[in-house]
């Protein structure tokens, strides 16, 4: 028998959203990011 899929109605999001989204622009985490595949752009 197959088993009953309830809806969830208090989740918002089907996938968790980008950190890209959370981080500003300006935010020194984007400059680390930038040194570190300047530096080894093979790790992508």
């Amino acid at each position: 028998m197959p088993k009953e899929i309830r809806a969830d109605y208090d989740t918002n999001l089907l996938f968790p959203p980008s950190l890209e989204n959370w981080v500003p622009d300006d935010h020194p985490a984007r400059f680390v990011r930038e040194i570190v595949d300047f530096m080894d752009p093979g790790c992508r």
